[in-house]
C-alpha cells in the first residue's frame, strides 16, 4: 500500500498541472480571438436631408455600396482597405501601428455614388467627412454621409419660381415705358389660378432680356444670363451679361455680375468686324425677305463676321414705347446663334458654366474638366448635357 501512494500523488499532481495548462490555453485563445476581431467599422449612407445622421424613416436613408474605404498609418502607408457592402457597411482589420487616417473614395462612374455629383454631408454634430482619424484599430461608427442637395427638399413653403419675361422696345433710357414693365418675376411655387401682378418683379432698365437662370441655395441669390431676342433691347452688359439678383419681398436687387465679352470670352463679333448696318454687316434683298450677313468668316463660328455684329438698341430701331413695332432685321437670324445660351451652377455651388450659343459642346466639356481638374471620363456626359440644354434654347 505504501508503495502505491507516490503514484496516486503524482497522478493528482499531473491532473492539476494539466488543468492549469488547459486554463492558460483557453485564456490565450480568448486573447488571440479578441485581437483578431479588432476592426474599424462603420456605414456609408445616403444623407438625403444633410443632417449627418442616418435615419430609418422620414426620410429613409439607405446604405451606399461601392465606396472604397482605406486606413492609412501616420506614414501615409495603407494598412487595410474595404469596399462598402450593399447596406453601406464596411469593416477594416488594420495592420501596422495606430493612429489611422480613414479615407472614403467615391467612384468616378459609380451607380450609387459618383464623385463630382455627390459630396460629404455638411450638417450634424456627428457627421464625418471623407477623411477621418481614429486612435486605434478598434473603432466603431466611423460613418460617412454622402449628400447631394438636389435629392431632397423640405416642402414647398417659401419656394419660388423665377421666370424671365420679354418686352418689346429699348428698356435702357431713363423713363422708358418698356423698361418699366416686368422683365424678371418670381411667383410662389404653390401659386395657381390667375395673378394680375407677380409678387416679385423687376424692370429691364439694367438686365434686359435673359434666359439662363441658376439659383444658389447657399447664398439665396439668382444668376441670370443675357439673351438676344428680336425686337427686345439688350441690358447694360450686352449679349455677354450675367446678372446677380437678390430676391426681396416684392422685387430684386440687381448687380452686374460678369461681362463675358469684356473679360475676353466673345459672345458676339470681334471689334474688327464690320460696323452694324444695312450694307456693312448685312444686306437686305430687294424682296425684303432675305438677309445676307457680310464680312470675312469669323474664326470662332466659321460664319461671316456680320452674323455676330449686334447693333445698339437704338441702331436696331428699338424705341422706349413697347407698343410701337420695330423691324430689327439683323436679329431675325441671329437668335439662337449669337450670345449666351444658358447658365448652370454646380451642385456644390462652386462653379458656374455659361454656355455660348456657338460653343462646341465637346470642346467646352473638355476645357471645363481640364480647368477644374475633373476626371476626363466625365467629358462625354457633360458634353451630352450641354447639347441637351442648347437644344432647349
Amino acid at each position: 500500500m505504501k508503495a502505491q501512494a507516490p503514484t496516486l500523488t503524482a497522478s493528482r499532481s499531473f491532473t492539476k498541472v494539466s488543468s492549469s495548462y488547459r486554463s492558460f490555453t483557453l485564456l490565450a485563445l480568448l486573447l488571440l480571438g479578441s485581437s483578431a476581431h479588432a476592426a474599424i467599422t462603420g456605414t456609408v449612407f445616403r444623407d438625403f436631408n444633410g443632417n449627418g445622421t442616418q435615419q430609418t424613416s422620414n426620410p429613409t436613408e439607405p446604405g451606399v455600396a461601392g465606396v472604397v474605404v482605406t486606413a492609412f498609418d501616420s506614414a501615409g502607408v495603407s494598412q487595410g482597405t474595404a469596399t462598402s457592402a450593399a447596406n453601406g457597411s464596411y469593416s477594416i482589420t488594420a495592420t501596422g501601428a495606430a493612429p489611422y487616417r480613414v479615407e472614403f473614395t467615391l467612384s468616378a462612374t459609380g451607380i450609387c455614388a459618383t464623385s463630382g455629383i455627390d459630396f460629404s454631408s455638411g450638417g450634424g454634430s456627428s457627421n464625418g467627412t471623407s477623411v477621418q482619424f481614429v486612435a486605434s484599430g478598434t473603432a466603431a461608427n466611423v460613418n460617412f454621409a454622402v449628400h447631394n442637395p438636389s435629392d431632397y427638399n423640405q416642402g414647398t413653403s417659401g419656394v419660388s419660381a423665377f421666370i424671365p419675361c420679354y418686352v418689346s422696345g429699348d428698356p435702357l433710357p431713363s423713363g422708358s415705358a418698356s423698361g418699366a414693365e416686368a422683365w424678371f418675376v418670381g411667383y410662389p411655387y404653390t401659386n395657381s389660378g390667375t395673378t394680375v401682378k407677380p409678387p416679385q418683379m423687376i424692370g429691364g432698365s439694367i438686365i434686359g432680356p435673359t434666359w439662363g437662370v441658376a439659383y444658389s441655395k447657399q447664398a439665396g441669390k439668382v444668376f441670370t444670363s443675357a439673351l438676344l431676342k428680336r425686337h427686345v433691347g439688350l441690358g447694360t452688359l450686352g449679349s455677354g451679361g450675367i446678372y446677380l439678383l437678390t430676391p426681396t419681398a416684392t422685387s430684386f436687387t440687381v448687380n452686374s455680375f460678369y461681362d463675358m465679352d469684356a473679360n475676353g470670352h466673345r459672345t458676339r463679333a470681334a471689334a474688327s468686324a464690320p460696323a452694324y448696318g444695312d450694307g456693312t454687316s448685312f444686306s437686305i434683298a430687294a424682296d425684303n425677305a432675305t438677309i445676307t450677313y457680310l464680312g470675312a468668316n469669323d474664326p470662332l463660328t466659321g460664319k461671316p463676321a456680320g452674323l455676330g455684329v449686334i447693333g445698339t438698341n437704338t441702331q436696331r430701331g428699338l424705341v422706349t414705347d413697347p407698343i410701337i413695332p420695330s423691324y430689327d432685321p439683323a436679329a431675325f437670324d441671329q437668335v439662337g446663334k449669337v450670345g449666351l445660351g444658358d447658365i448652370d451652377i454646380s451642385d456644390d455651388e462652386t462653379v458656374q458654366l455659361p454656355i455660348h450659343r456657338n460653343d462646341n459642346p465637346d470642346q467646352v466639356a473638355r476645357s471645363f474638366c481640364e480647368t477644374h481638374k475633373v476626371d476626363l471620363s466625365n467629358v462625354a456626359g457633360l458634353a451630352d448635357a450641354i447639347r441637351a440644354q442648347m437644344a432647349d434654347v
